[in-house]
């Protein structure tokens, strides 16, 4: 029996696993008698899903009835924890109708480096993951696939927005990029672009990559090209679409944190003083990044280097106002100050009590993070609160220091820092600037 005959089976890879199937099988394990006995029908994976999410016994029950389908090898296409992404999602069983019929049978397997498996969906459900609605899908016909159609619009692309050779291009950088042994072409999708990585090649994917292009050619202008700490450009971008980028071998911080990577202070603040000096390598082309979060950091494998990536809400508008950053957000200099306690200590400064996939589902815990932290920048008690909790999870005093000093400064330059006064915000650079030299040197 060849690979491709074998049938599925996601118990064998459960040892390999990180994300959410991983979570969800370790889930499972806390499944009580009583709960497989109300859910009868359903495995304990599927249980441990469906109550994660608070679907009722007679709605999972109404998923199951309509779409359901077992494949050649007795597996069910339409399992619980589709149904669970599905109501979560907040699609009915008559509303999931909707999807194109050739995505219910269709399972999409997320896997990441070495083949390492990281999720399982059913096509619809792996669609209305992606924020895409049934009409949305039925909108692109049949020219386009399943994964080319939730990719797409989760960076922001609707149907009608991309030409047939775009698409055709997206195609060619999915389909021919990547490989078992480094994973998919396709290796980020942030919120406005998708990147691809193939032979030490990298490219970019995004509707605003003119307007990317144009700042980080000014700062490469800026810079003769010699800029150390921020992504550099290859050429100018193709069909309006995508540009070529600089590889970089390394992994970002959040693929280090989801592998539960541990850092040393002196790993730490030499990230941090490479994040500070491409904050200042922009700053000095009059751009400001608005978006340094840990998936915005890569770090080079055999250097160790951190590079700045995606310029794709940085602004160098005097007038910009600030853009969506809430779980890392405020000026870059306060960005940097809660990267580096999350390194330190694996958990978020203003969310610690959540991990970020969990909050990355629900805009309602990004919003609570957005206020305290807002708050924090007014509040001078509330600061002496976390400064005080910052001494007692941070021992080193060398990194304790580090990361007061950028939360400070960033208090200083505040959220709208192309506005704060040019002597203040040079105060506050000077002073991380000095802290790194003594710290990180």
């Amino acid at each position: 029996m060849s690979e491709d005959d074998k049938p599925f089976d996601p118990t064998e890879e459960i040892k390999e696993m990180k994300g959410p199937w991983w979570e969800l099988f370790d889930a499972a394990h806390k499944v009580t008698p009583e709960q497989m006995e109300m859910y009868k029908g359903f495995v304990d994976y599927e249980v441990a899903a469906l109550i994660a999410v608070g679907c009722p016994l007679e709605i999972a029950r109404e998923y199951q009835r309509r779409f359901s389908i077992e494949d050649r090898h007795g597996y069910v296409n339409f399992d619980g924890k589709s149904i669970a992404d599905l109501y979560r999602a907040g699609y009915s069983p008559d509303e999931t109708a909707k999807y194109p019929k050739r995505f219910f049978t269709v399972r999409v397997a997320t896997r990441k480096k070495g083949g390492r498996l990281y999720d399982m969906n059913c096509g619809v459900a792996y669609l209305a993951k992606h924020g895409c609605s049934p009409e949305e899908a039925n909108a692109y016909g049949d020219r386009v696939d399943l994964v080319t159609i939730a990719l797409l619009h989760s960076v922001g692309f609707r149907a009608g927005d991309l030409s047939e050779s775009q698409i055709s291009l997206f195609d060619h950088l999915f389909t021919e990029t990547g490989d078992l042994d480094n994973g998919p072409g396709y290796r980020g999708v942030g919120s406005s672009s998708v990147i691809f990585v193939d032979k030490g090649n990298a490219w970019k994917f995004s509707k605003f990559i003119k307007e990317e292009y144009r700042l980080l050619k000014k700062v490469q202008d800026a810079h003769g090209g010699s800029q150390k700490n921020l992504i550099k450009v290859k050429g100018e971008p193709v069909q309006g679409v995508v540009l070529e980028i600089e590889y970089i071998n390394g992994h970002s911080l959040d693929e280090l944190f989801e592998d539960e990577h541990s850092f040393s202070p002196e790993e730490i603040l030499r990230c941090g003083s490479d994040v500070m000096n491409g904050i200042c390598e922009m700053n000095l082309a009059g751009i400001y990044h608005r978006d340094i979060r840990p998936s915005n950091v890569m770090i080079e494998n055999e250097t160790g280097r951190a590079v700045i990536l995606d310029l794709g809400i940085a602004a160098d508008d005097a007038e910009a106002m600030p853009k969506d950053n809430r779980r890392y957000g405020g000026s870059d200099l306060m960005s940097l100050g809660q990267i580096m306690y999350k390194m330190a200590t694996g958990c978020n400064l203003f969310n610690e009590h959540i991990s970020d996939e969990v909050c990355s589902r629900s805009l309602d815990w990004a919003d609570e993070i957005e206020q305290l932290r807002k708050q924090f920048c007014y509040d001078e008690s509330m600061q002496q609160e976390y400064f005080i909790k910052i001494n007692k999870t941070i021992k080193d005093s060398r990194l304790n220091a580090a990361i007061k000093t950028c939360l400070v400064a960033g208090i200083e330059v505040g959220e709208q820092q192309n506005l704060t006064p040019k002597e203040v915000r040079e105060k506050a650079y000077a002073q991380v600037n000095e802290m790194f030299q003594r710290y990180a040197a």
